[in-house]
Formats: C-alpha cells, structure tokens, sequence
C-alpha cells in the first residue's frame, strides 16, 4: 500500500486523482501545510525540499522502498509503475512531458487572462500569455493536453483549472470549457477531487478496480 502525504491543494489533487485512475492502494497522512507541518523533522525525512504532496511507496523499483516529493514526479513515477497514462520511449511521450513540466514553469499553472493568480493575486511581474489561453490554444490542435489520449498532462492541470474557474470567461475558452467539463465526469477523476485531506485523521483507503484509460 502507497503512503501518501497530502493537503488540500492542486498538486495533491493531481496525484489523488492519479491513485483513484489506477486503482492503487494507498493509505492518507493529512499533512497541515497551513501550520507548516511540511517543515516537520519527519516529513523532511520523506521530502528534503518539503514539497507536497508526497509519497512512500514499500514496493518501488527492484522491490525496494522509494519516497518522493513534488506532484509531477510523483504522476511520472506512478505512469511508470502501472503503464498507464504516459506512452513509452516515443515523441508522444516527450510531447506530454513538456505540457506536464509546462505546468511547472516560471509562467505558473494558475495565471489568469488578468495576470492574477487562483486565489487573486497579482504576480510580481506581468506574463505576456495567461494559462488559459495557452492551454485553449492547445485543445485547438489535440484532443487532450499531453496528445490524442487522457494522461498525466491533463491530471496535472485539471485541479488549477478548477480552482481558477470563478474567475475565467469561458466564452472566450470554448475547448478548455469541454475538456473541463468532459474531465469532470470521470468517476475516478471524482474520486480524486472529492478526498477530503483538510484536518483529516490517517485513513485507510482501498481501491475499486480502475476504470479504462
């Protein structure tokens, strides 16, 4: 059973989703990221830097324990393990992983058309192209964030976008709209979104069995 380390936010929400589309075990260590709890002895001993959400899989590669940090790398280590979401060594699986760590870059997951963040604020420094658009622009040419398939790409994103829904015109956004929307009725997906992780005891959850990628 995987241990995962988590708090209510959307790179958590990602790896959750990530879990329930696999069908993997786990078992969930609320870690109050508010109070500062990341910075706790133990959990720096499980991620150094202090990123979550994390990980402590017993049964890791070579059937040895691994533990890891940071949402992307977790979503990429979990592809690996089971096979799905992420091609194999081809250009699409190169293609996907520059949306997955375009999420990650300086130009920020959750930026506005307005130059604001999901929760409001405004960036030190002005962004010549918001997510949003960018991430319309791409639905223009690919069913899917990372190609023609659902994959780690759009787990990634789909939780920012979300919380950055109040705020977007999305008649302005008419595919991110449908992805939006056609994500949202993955039951797993749901799963996922629905963990509650704020003020959580350690829980225990087994999983149904996955549904098809």
């Amino acid at each position: 059973m995987i241990e995962l380390y988590s708090w209510a936010i959307p790179d958590a929400q990602s790896v959750h989703v990530m879990l329930e589309e696999c069908g993997l075990a786990y078992r969930l260590h609320p870690v109050d990221a508010d109070a500062g709890a990341q910075y706790a002895p133990a959990f720096l001993a499980i991620s150094p830097a202090a990123q979550l959400p994390a990980i402590v899989d017993p049964q890791g590669p070579e059937g040895r324990p691994i533990a890891l940090g940071q949402g992307s790398v977790i979503l990429i280590y979990l592809a690996g393990k089971t096979g799905r979401f992420l091609p194999g060594n081809s250009p699409a699986r190169y293609e996907l992983l520059q949306w997955l760590l375009l999420l990650q870059g300086p130009q920020g997951v959750c930026t506005l058309p307005d130059g604001r963040d999901a929760s409001g604020r405004t960036p030190p420094s002005p962004r010549p192209q918001s997510l949003p658009e960018l991430l319309e622009r791409r639905l223009a040419h690919s069913g899917y964030l990372g190609g023609a398939d659902f994959s780690i790409a759009d787990m990634a994103a789909y939780p920012w976008v979300q919380a950055a829904r109040p705020w977007l015109n999305w008649l302005d956004l008419p595919r991110l709209k449908a992805w939006l929307d056609e994500l949202s009725q993955r039951p797993a997906l749901q799963r996922g979104m629905a963990l509650e992780v704020t003020g959580r005891p350690v829980a225990s959850k087994r999983r149904r069995p996955a549904t098809p990628g």
